[in-house]
């Protein structure tokens, strides 16, 4: 079978894919789901506002520089997003690591605060604003950083089908905040390959009820992978 041959053939596969997830999320599924968005995420907000407050004040007593930085992700429809972060890392850091951009293990450049955010993943509340705001949903696939979309999106004109159906299907829905691949992520047996096959099947298994409980899981575990940082 030729690459047109199996690009065909993804997207026949695809178009079960989608049509079942475009069932699932008609008006009224669409619709419940940004009311949940909107209520939970409000609330979060209002009942963290203190904590809020508190850490804001951390960081700027142990380094100068912004409480807040943005991280640029791709959103539904390959749309460029930018998701708020408290910030754990000094803004002074350069010559600590040259031109190292992303984190690594016992990262010089995290504060002693920055270390306690990233372990609890309080960094990431900020991102309520983000799902108030309608550029993510609580739960939903990785939002994916420019190089990650790039690689995968190349892999997908290749015509490699899995790749393919995968990236089609995540391009209709918001990415989250809790992702289900973030949580299978605190096994550090898991590979990337099985990462991609876990998002692959909860698009294509998605439901309201399938969120909430990924929501309840993700809240127990602190929304991030165990060791990240």
């Amino acid at each position: 079978m030729n690459s047109k041959d199996q690009h065909r053939q993804s997207q026949a596969e695809y178009g079960d894919v989608g049509s079942k997830a475009l069932r699932e999320q008609g008006l009224v599924s669409m619709h419940a789901r940004r009311f949940l968005d909107i209520v939970a995420a409000s609330c979060a907000i209002f009942l963290n506002f203190p904590l809020f407050l508190i850490v804001a004040l951390l960081i700027k007593l142990e380094s100068p520089g912004p409480i807040l930085y943005k991280v640029r992700r791709i959103g539904k429809n390959g749309e460029i997003i930018y998701l708020h972060k408290f910030r754990t890392m000094r803004s002074d850091h350069s010559g600590l690591l040259g031109n190292v951009a992303q984190s690594i293990r016992e990262d010089p450049r995290v504060t002693r605060v920055g270390a306690i955010l990233r372990r609890t993943s309080i960094d990431e509340l900020p991102q309520l604003v983000n799902v108030l705001l309608g550029d993510i949903t609580l739960v939903g696939p990785k939002p994916l950083p420019l190089p990650d979309a790039e690689f995968f999106q190349s892999k997908a004109l290749e015509s490699d089908s899995r790749v393919t159906l995968w990236w089609n299907a995540r391009s209709l829905v918001e990415p989250g905040m809790v992702t289900p691949t973030g949580i299978l992520a605190r096994n550090a047996s898991v590979t990337p390959d099985g990462l991609l096959a876990v998002e692959l099947e909860y698009l294509q298994t998605r439901s309201l009820f399938g969120d909430l409980k990924l929501l309840f899981l993700g809240i127990l575990s602190g929304f991030k992978s165990r060791g990240a940082y």
